[in-house]
C-alpha cells in the first residue's frame, strides 16, 4: 500500500504542460490533478483526503475538497433523503441526481 507522501508525490508528478497560455506567450502552465479516492464507510477516506490537503499546502500548492453527494444543495439534499430511506426514488432518477450533483460543483 502507498503511503499519503507517496500519492502526494505522484499526483503532482508531471503536472507542468507546455501549451499557449490566453495572452499567446507559449509560456508553461501548471495543470492541476484531479484525485479521487474511493472505500467502504469507515475505511479512512477522509483522514486521508486531510493529510494529502495538508502535504499540498505544507508545500505552497493550491487544494480543493470536494465530496460527494454534496448536501448542501438542493438536490443534494434530495440525495440525502433517498440514501436514508426517506425518499423513494427510481434507480434512473438517483444516478441522474448524482450525475446533476456533480455538475453543481465543477
Amino acid at each position: 500500500m502507498s503511503s499519503i507522501h507517496d500519492l502526494a508525490a505522484a499526483a503532482v508528478a508531471g503536472t507542468a504542460s507546455s501549451s499557449h497560455g490566453e495572452d499567446g506567450s507559449g509560456a508553461t502552465k501548471r495543470r492541476g490533478a484531479f484525485i479521487v479516492l474511493e472505500g467502504l464507510d469507515r475505511s479512512g477516506k477522509t483522514t486521508q483526503v486531510k493529510l494529502l490537503e495538508q502535504r499540498f499546502v505544507e508545500e505552497g500548492r493550491p487544494a480543493k475538497v470536494m465530496r460527494f453527494p454534496d448536501r448542501t444543495t438542493a438536490i443534494g439534499q434530495m440525495i440525502d433523503g433517498y440514501l436514508k430511506s426517506h425518499v423513494d426514488l427510481d434507480d434512473h432518477a438517483i444516478h441522474l441526481l448524482f450525475s446533476a450533483n456533480r455538475w453543481e460543483s465543477a
